[in-house]
């Protein structure tokens, strides 16, 4: 009688990375000098990542750099 080999299932992780980038418009140009988004998951509730400050101009505000 032979034995059939149990295979196992490889736990294999995939890391995905999101590279985001923002712009805003529509900013009241009253009292608003920089912005910056922080990024607050719905089960913990606390901010977890914040962007860098990026200057508003004429109402719109756009970040350079890719947050990852």
């Amino acid at each position: 009688m032979s034995r059939v080999a149990k295979w196992k299932l490889e736990k294999t992780k995939v890391k995905v990375v999101f590279r985001l980038q923002f712009h805003s418009t529509h900013i009241p140009q009253s009292g608003w000098d920089k912005l910056f988004i922080s990024f607050i998951p719905a089960d913990s509730g606390k901010a977890t990542a914040k962007t860098t400050k990026a200057n508003v101009r004429n109402g719109a505000c756009k970040w350079g750099d890719p947050y990852l």
